[in-house]
């Protein structure tokens, strides 16, 4: 869920709910690392996904690794917050924290986690595999159904 300002075109992430890979335990888990199906895929123009979105993607995923530390403690923080309904035990934030500075460090962590590409991906490669599973019809194909991940 994510508001548009239509007078700025600034987008604001408003729906917390699903961070840190919430979708994975719903009771049709996702598999997916974001929302790149062929519609929104379409709404980027004639290139698509194919065309500046990769290279917009490493620029975010480089400011991202640069500024690691500081992330990670804003991520802490939300796993801490006692408003955020979590309900999390101690083993399972440290789970969510591993992975989320694994993510930082290269790596690509994917559903289920026997997937996992378990060794440092340069920025690009990196990008390359988040989009590859995006956009991966296997994956796809056994999102939720009202997700309608093939349109």
């Amino acid at each position: 869920n994510i508001l548009f300002d239509c007078g700025t075109g600034e987008c604001i992430h408003v729906d917390f709910a699903c961070l840190f890979n919430k979708g994975e335990t719903l009771q049709v888990p996702e598999r997916v690392p974001f929302r790149l199906t062929p519609n929104l895929s379409d709404a980027m123009g004639l290139c698509g996904h194919q065309g500046a979105f990769p290279e917009v993607c490493g620029a975010a995923m480089r400011v991202l690794r640069e500024n690691k530390d500081c992330l990670m403690n804003v991520l802490e923080t939300f796993l801490h917050d006692p408003l955020v309904e979590w309900n999390k035990k101690h083993d399972e934030v440290f789970r969510i924290l591993s992975r989320c500075d694994r993510r930082l460090q290269g790596q690509v962590t994917r559903f289920p986690v026997d997937r996992d590409i378990n060794q440092v991906l340069s920025v690009d490669g990196q990008v390359r595999a988040i989009i590859a599973e995006a956009v991966s019809t296997d994956n796809l194909s056994q999102m939720y159904r009202w997700w309608m991940p093939w349109f």
